[in-house]
């Protein structure tokens, strides 16, 4: 679980459901650890998005350390307009992770592909805004909440309604 308190819990629901909860990750200080989060399917890892500071945590289950992507290094004008992250989503391979990103600049307003082993990101957008849901925030974007299905393919809901994206060119 994630909170808003900046720590990454894990729970013993079904192993051991008198155990104790283990914290996994304290992110002291850091208030935007809420949401996010998606667990591995091997159960190996959680991938948990630090919304506002743009980072993709991937905190293995085990307890031992993990790492950090930075998402503001892959995002064009990052520094004049901080995007936030919204949803995650690990595919089935458990390499790359779908996360939806929110901005004041139509460029953040997409989903960013990363590729947790080689750090290297791609972008998908939906140029295309007519028919969008006139109450949803412009900088809000067509893709609010990636998924994957079991296929390997992305799916997602946003103002555009449901998207199933080709993730070879991107449309």
């Amino acid at each position: 679980s994630t909170s808003d308190e900046g720590v990454v819990r894990l729970w013993p629901l079904w192993t051991k459901p008198d155990g104790p909860v283990l914290e996994l990750r304290s992110l002291p200080g850091r208030e935007s650890l809420w949401g996010g989060l998606d667990v591995s399917p091997d159960g190996r890892f959680a991938v948990v998005l630090e919304r506002w500071a743009g980072q993709v945590i991937v905190v293995p289950l085990d307890g031992s350390g993990g790492t950090v992507h930075d998402v503001n290094r892959v995002i064009p004008g990052a520094s004049e307009v901080m995007p936030s992250l919204g949803g995650a989503g690990l595919a089935p391979d458990g390499r790359r992770v779908a996360i939806s990103c929110y901005g004041e600049r139509t460029e953040a307003a997409a989903i960013l592909i990363l590729d947790l082993r080689t750090g290297s990101a791609s972008w998908l957008r939906a140029e295309d805004t007519a028919g969008a849901c006139v109450f949803n925030s412009p900088g809000v974007g067509p893709a609010q909440i990636p998924f994957w299905l079991p296929d390997g393919r992305l799916v997602s809901e946003g103002a555009l309604g449901l998207r199933l994206w080709d993730l070879g060119d991107g449309s």
